[in-house]
This record gives structure tokens, C-alpha cells and sequence, in this order.
């Protein structure tokens, strides 16, 4: 599986769980605008479309203060665990 199908897999299981318990959320918002950009990117564009979500995320989310339940929890993580990339992100779209 490539870096865009898993990322955007995985996006897409966290914007349905958001959008069945947080459907009027800034996180909600920003995730499902994320995951539209993520689909349309290709190459560079789409390894910055995911650092920028992988950066931005964990600050839109503690200024909302949600309360996410076990599994939303576990989706967010699977999201963010993309973050262990890291630099890698770069090398993956040359």
C-alpha cells in the first residue's frame, strides 16, 4: 500500500467517526477539508498537504478540547502515526 492510499484510508475512517459524534467541530471541519486535499494532491504537493495536516492537527484538535471516544482515539492515532515518517515524507515522492 503507498503513503497516499494508507494516509488517505485512514483519514477517511477518522472523518466518519467525526462526523457521526462531532459533526459541527472545527477538528471535523479541518480533517474532512484535509482529506479533499490529500485526494487531490500528487507528488510534492501531496507530502506537503500531509506534513501540513500532520502538523496542524494536534493544534486544532487541543484548541477544540473534544472528547473523543476509544475509537475516534484509536483513528487519530493511526492518523498521526504517519508522523513517524518524518523527513522521509520528502524522499517518498521523488
Amino acid at each position: 500500500m503507498d503513503l497516499k492510499q494508507s494516509f488517505t484510508e485512514s483519514l477517511e475512517a477518522l472523518v466518519q467517526s467525526l462526523e457521526a459524534n462531532h459533526p459541527e467541530a472545527r477538528t471535523t471541519r479541518f480533517v474532512r477539508e484535509s482529506l479533499a486535499e490529500v485526494k487531490e494532491a500528487e507528488g510534492v504537493a501531496l507530502t506537503g498537504q500531509i506534513q501540513q495536516f500532520l502538523e496542524k492537527a494536534p493544534i486544532v484538535k487541543s484548541s477544540e478540547k473534544l472528547d473523543f471516544s476509544v475509537e475516534e482515539k484509536k483513528l487519530w492515532h493511526k492518523v498521526l502515526d504517519h508522523k513517524q515518517l518524518g523527513n522521509n515524507l520528502w524522499g517518498l515522492s521523488l
